[in-house]
């Protein structure tokens, strides 16, 4: 019995060992998640989970997490999955962080460089980028954005001493990135690049190790490639994603370039910012709010700058990686002439048509200047007679830097988010399409007002049209941003012929026929933005009104 619970006891210590530096990321975030916790979906611009969430109709990089959140949301509420998901992004992107800056310990003073990790790994996890991302609901970018530091980790460790484990750990990421974000993949890739460059002007002449990259790079594109052939093939053969990528002209760059507004481009990548939609008035920002937003941003980047200073004599290698990645990400991010020649000569590099994702690479080579940066002045501060008794105070000052960069973060998003149900209406017209189908076929029907994106008044915010992924039917909506002439979306046929139905349907008195010459058995009216609009096309002959709710209206073709 004594030895059982030795055993007991080693095992317990072992695995607070591994959860107690976990435990100011999981702090953080819940009270960035706070009342988005409560029972209820959460609506961003992109993110609309459904009671079911769809299962994939193509076959892309995404369709393994697909299948996953349409299994899940079978058997689990699907909005206590999008909070799991959630939570999991914060969580992971902190700790990821911290374990990547493990990596490297200092000689000296090790107690300083484990405060410095926690400042290297909230900054990872609370910033303007992690922000935008969440208030435009772009998830599947930020699952893509929590993997890259454990990629960034297993890459050291694989250029360090390339063996099959260090081979297989990061293959097995790479994989991981590439079904949840192709973006996400290509600035792996470009920083594998940087830190394989960088190492090889280091170890040129140990020709032992250059065999073993090579060798063990050569099998792990091996296993990438087979385990990606599912979506790699449908890419090659002009799948969706070929499609949706190749067809991104300069006007869909130009309207989703990186925002100028507030410390201008360059000023804006460097402080983490310039995502499009900040400039919408889609949701508040600090310069909305604080006339002093500009000065935790000047404020980090005098850290960073000592971080580089410092890292300089620490850690040359890891140093050069950072700041390599911070030019080269920068280059991309600003949209130079390097993203116009890209986007025109590289393959799908034109798939960036927002090119401010790269933002995400500054981000973690923030993490660890910074974390240098306030180890440095620790460091400083302890040689300081007169406020060598001040360290705590130092830290703690240097520590809520990241708080102070995205003051509205905190507390679900500033209220901004918030959790709610569908309407009960919504549930009734399902139900009642469902009785009223024949022989089983799942009813087609036009979602109006046609609109791609709206503000939707239960879910407080601008969100995309979510009857598509709500109803049991075959809903046809607008795929038009109707945004800056960005006009490259896949588009489905069924969704141009309604577009020429709909702008032919003023001066005309046939409105139904049409709707029934293209099988469309129904037409759902959503009690927003425009939707007065509709009124004299939908009391034409041939339209039976069906449903008459709060927030929803639903007509039936009869013809």
């Amino acid at each position: 019995m004594v030895a059982i619970m030795q055993h007991l006891g080693v095992w317990l210590r072992r695995q607070l060992r591994v959860l107690l530096p976990a435990a100011p990321y999981i702090v953080v975030a819940l009270v960035v998640m706070g009342p988005l916790l409560l029972p209820g979906y959460i609506f961003a611009l992109d993110m609309v989970f459904t009671p079911t969430m769809p299962s994939p109709t193509a076959i892309t990089s995404s369709y393994v997490p697909q299948v996953l959140l349409h299994g899940l949301s079978l058997v689990v509420p699907a909005w206590l999955v999008q909070k799991i998901v959630l939570l999991a992004i914060l969580i992971g992107s902190g700790v990821g962080a911290h374990r990547l800056l493990g990596y490297w310990k200092p000689r000296i003073a090790p107690g300083d460089w484990r405060l410095a990790r926690y400042a290297g790994g909230l900054l990872y996890m609370v910033n303007p980028f992690v922000y935008s991302r969440f208030m435009a609901g772009q998830y599947y970018v930020l699952l893509g954005y929590m993997i890259l530091p454990f990629f960034a980790r297993a890459l050291w460790r694989f250029i360090t001493k390339p063996d099959r484990t260090a081979m297989l750990q990061l293959a097995c990421l790479t994989v991981g990135i590439s079904v949840v974000s192709l973006h996400t993949l290509g600035i792996a890739l470009l920083l594998a690049a940087i830190v394989t460059v960088v190492s090889m002007v280091q170890r040129w002449h140990d020709r032992q190790w250059l065999r073993d990259v090579a060798r063990y790079t050569l099998a792990m594109a091996g296993i990438v490639l087979v385990a990606s052939s599912y979506w790699i093939i449908a890419l090659a053969h002009g799948g969706s994603q070929a499609a949706l990528a190749n067809s991104f002209t300069i006007a869909d760059r130009t309207a989703f370039a990186t925002s100028h507004d507030g410390l201008g481009l360059l000023g804006n990548v460097a402080g983490l910012q310039g995502f499009w939609a900040d400039a919408q008035s889609l949701y508040v920002v600090p310069q909305d709010v604080f006339s002093w937003w500009w000065l935790p941003c000047c404020l980090l980047w005098l850290v960073v700058l000592g971080g580089v200073v410092h890292g300089w004599r620490a850690q040359r290698a890891v140093t050069i990686v950072a700041f390599a990645a911070i030019v080269l990400a920068g280059l991309l991010a600003a949209g130079t002439p390097l993203s116009d020649w890209l986007a025109a000569h590289a393959p799908f590099f034109a798939g960036y048509r927002e090119p401010q994702k790269f933002v995400a690479l500054i981000a973690l080579s923030y993490a660890w200047l910074a974390s240098m940066g306030v180890y440095g002045a620790l460091g400083l501060v302890r040689q300081v007679r007169i406020v060598r008794h001040y360290v705590w105070t130092a830290y703690i000052a240097l520590a809520v830097l990241p708080f102070l960069c995205t003051p509205l973060m905190l507390w679900g998003f500033d209220g901004q988010l918030r959790s709610t149900a569908y309407p009960v209406d919504w549930y009734i017209v399902n139900a009642m399409m469902q009785r009223d189908g024949m022989n089983g076929e799942r009813p087609v029907v036009l979602s109006l007002p046609w609109h791609a994106y709206m503000r939707l008044g239960f879910a407080g915010n601008v969100v995309a049209n979510p009857t598509g992924r709500f109803f049991d039917a075959t809903v046809i909506t607008n795929t038009d941003p109707e945004f800056g002439g960005a006009q490259a979306y896949t588009t489905p046929a069924s969704v141009r012929a309604m577009a020429t139905v709909l702008a032919q349907a003023p001066g005309r008195t046939d409105f139904a026929g049409q709707l029934a010459a293209h099988h469309v058995g129904y037409v759902l009216l959503l009690n927003e933005s425009d939707y007065h609009q509709y009124a004299p096309l939908l009391s034409q002959p041939g339209l039976k009104h069906v449903v008459e709710g709060k927030n929803i209206q639903l007509y039936k073709v009869e013809l």
